[in-house]
C-alpha cells in the first residue's frame, strides 16, 4: 500500500547519505483564551537545552497541550534541537525555526543538513531551531508500527476486485492499529494543532515574532501561521510550497502527475546519456512498465529476507526523483540490478525513503503522515468511489496514479473525520518569500504559484531546474534567503 508522496525535503537528505481541503469553511478563530494562553507560557515554558549528538547541537523539550481549546488538560511533548548562532551575541537576530515537511518528517534528524544549506551570515545571526511536529519521533510519537511492514508491501496498483479488496483490508489493518494503540491523540494531530504549537515554540524561546523556513509540507505550516497569527510574523521561507486550496483528490492527481513527468524526464535522460541498460534498447516508457509489471507477478528475491515487490519497487523509483540528475543516477544503478533479477538496490532506496533501520525498525513518519493527511483532506470513504477514480489517475499518471488512488483506503478507514480550513491568506502578515521550482515531482510549480497569489503579502520567487525544493541549489536563491531573512528585504519577483 504505497501511500499518497510525502511533501518532503527529507527524502533528498536521507537519499544524499543511503547509497554510496475543500475550502468553503472558516478558519476557526483565535480566541482570546489562546492569547492569555500564550502570555501565561510565557513565564513557565523557560526551556532547558542540553548537547546532544554530535557538532554544536542542543536539545530540549516543551510541553504542550493535546488539545489548545483545554490548555489546562493533558499535555504533549515537543522535541526540539537548536544550532547556536555561530556569531556573537551582539549580531544575534533571534531564532530561524525549521521544519522539513512530510507531514510525518522529523526536523531534528535533518537540522544539520538544512543549517548548512543556508547562507553563512544566516548561520551567525540566528540559532537555527528544529521542532519534530506531534506524532513525530523526538516529539510525542505516533506509533503503530505493527502492521508498518505489510502496509508497505502491499501491492499499490490492484489489478482485479480481490486485489482491490485486499488493499483495503491492509489499510483498515493499519488504521485500527493507530485507533487502538493512541485513539486519544488521533483528533489533535492536524496542520492547525501544530501551527498552534509553532507559537508557542515561539514563546519558549524569547522571541517577539517568528522567524521560520518551511520546505515543502512546511509551508503549509508556515501559510497558516501566517493567517492565525499574522500580528506574530516577523519573516517566512515557504519552499516548495504547497496549495492549500486543492482538496485531497485534486492535489494527489496533480502530484502523481509530477512525479510521472519527473520520471517521463529522467527517460529522456535515458535516451540521450545511452547509459541505462536496464531498458535493453527499448523505448524506456516501455522498459519500465515490462519490469514493473514482471515485478508485480514476480517480486525480486534477496539475499535479504525481504523481497522486492511492486511497493518496495514504486517507493524505490519515486524516491530517486526528488534529486534531478543525481537521483537518476541512482535510479539507473537500481533499474539495471532489477533487470538483471536483483533488487537489492531499490530496497535499499525504498528503505532510505522510510527511514528504516537496521534492525527492521521505522520511525513514527508514515503514521503521523497518514494522521495528518486524513485530518486535513477529504478522500472518499466508500470503495466504489475509490474505484471510480483509477482511470482518471491512471490515464494521467500511469506509474504513480495507481498508488495514490489505494491510498485513499487509509483515509476512508481512518477513525477521525477531518477538518475542514479554508485557504490561507495571511491578511495583516509581513511581506512572505515563496519559492517554487519548475521541475519540483513532489510539490509541483504550479502550487508555489497559487500560493503566493493565495497570500496577500507573498513575492514568487522560481528556480529553474530539477529536484524538489530550491534551498542550496543556487548563489540566486541563497542571495535572496539572506537578504531576506537578515534585512527583510523582498526580492521581487523574479527566476533564479
Amino acid at each position: 500500500m504505497i501511500h499518497r508522496i510525502y511533501f518532503t525535503f527529507l527524502a533528498f537528505v536521507l537519499l544524499c547519505s543511503s547509497c554510496s481541503s475543500d475550502s468553503s469553511d472558516t478558519l476557526p478563530p483565535v480566541s482570546q483564551s489562546q492569547n492569555d494562553q500564550t502570555s501565561a507560557d510565557q513565564s513557565k515554558n523557560d526551556l532547558e537545552w542540553t548537547s546532544c549528538g554530535t557538532g554544536n547541537f542542543e536539545c530540549s523539550t516543551l510541553r504542550v497541550p493535546l488539545d489548545h481549546d483545554d490548555a489546562e488538560g493533558a499535555t504533549i511533548e515537543i522535541g526540539l534541537k537548536r544550532q547556536p548562532a555561530a556569531g556573537s551575541s551582539k549580531i544575534r537576530i533571534g531564532s530561524l525555526l525549521i521544519n522539513p515537511g512530510g507531514p510525518g518528517a522529523s526536523a531534528t534528524d535533518s537540522l544539520g543538513y538544512i543549517a548548512n544549506r543556508l547562507p553563512i551570515e544566516v548561520q551567525h545571526r540566528f540559532d537555527i531551531v528544529a521542532f519534530d511536529p506531534r506524532g513525530v519521533q523526538e516529539s510525542t510519537p505516533l506509533d503503530c508500527h505493527e502492521t508498518l511492514q505489510s502496509y508497505i508491501a502491499a501491492d499499490p496498483s490492484p489489478d482485479n476486485v480481490e486485489e482491490w479488496i485486499k488493499a483495503s483490508q491492509v489499510a483498515q489493518t493499519f488504521t485500527s492499529d493507530c485507533a487502538e494503540k493512541h485513539g486519544d491523540i488521533l483528533p489533535y494531530l492536524s496542520t492547525l494543532d501544530t501551527v498552534k504549537d509553532m507559537d508557542l515554540v515561539r514563546v519558549a524561546l524569547g522571541d517577539d515574532k517568528l522567524t521560520y523556513l518551511g520546505l515543502s509540507y512546511g509551508t503549509k505550516l508556515g501559510a497558516y501561521y501566517a493567517e492565525l497569527f499574522p500580528d506574530r510574523t516577523r519573516a517566512l521561507i515557504l519552499d516548495g510550497a504547497i496549495d492549500p486550496a486543492l482538496n485531497g483528490i485534486e492535489s494527489s492527481l496533480q502530484q502523481s502527475i509530477g512525479f510521472d513527468q519527473a520520471l517521463g524526464r529522467y527517460f529522456d535522460w535515458c535516451k540521450e546519456k545511452k547509459v541505462c541498460n536496464w531498458t535493453a534498447g527499448k523505448d524506456p516508457a516501455k522498459a519500465y512498465a515490462e519490469l514493473e509489471a514482471l515485478i508485480d507477478k514476480n517480486p525480486l528475491q534477496n539475499r535479504q529476507e525481504r523481497p522486492t515487490g511492486p511497493g518496495e519497487f514504486n517507493i524505490g523509483t519515486a524516491f530517486t526523483l526528488y534529486q534531478g540528475e543525481q537521483g537518476w543516477q541512482y535510479l539507473t544503478q537500481g533499474l539495471n540490478e532489477a533487470a538483471e533479477g536483483n533488487g537489492r538496490r531499490m530496497l535499499l532506496l525504498a528503505d532510505s525513503y522510510l527511514n528504516r533501520r537496521r534492525d527492521g525498525s521505522y520511525p513514527s513518519s508514515q503514521e503521523a503522515f497518514v494522521a495528518v493527511t486524513c485530518l486535513d483532506d477529504a478522500f472518499p470513504s466508500r470503495m466504489e468511489d475509490i474505484r471510480a477514480l483509477e482511470d482518471t489517475f491512471t490515464t494521467a499518471a500511469p506509474v504513480f496514479g495507481p498508488p495514490a488512488v489505494t491510498f485513499m483506503f487509509t483515509c476512508a478507514h481512518w477513525p477521525v473525520e477531518p477538518k475542514k480550513i479554508s485557504v490561507p491568506k495571511g491578511i495583516g502578515a509581513p511581506e512572505i518569500l515563496v519559492i517554487g521550482t519548475t521541475g519540483d515531482p513532489a510539490t509541483p510549480y504550479q502550487w508555489a504559484q497559487a500560493m503566493a497569489s493565495q497570500l496577500t503579502s507573498a513575492v514568487l520567487l522560481t528556480y529553474e531546474g530539477e529536484g524538489h525544493v530550491a534551498l542550496g541549489k543556487s548563489q540566486c536563491i541563497g542571495e535572496a534567503i539572506n537578504e531576506y531573512l537578515i534585512e527583510l528585504t523582498l526580492p521581487k519577483s523574479r527566476t533564479c
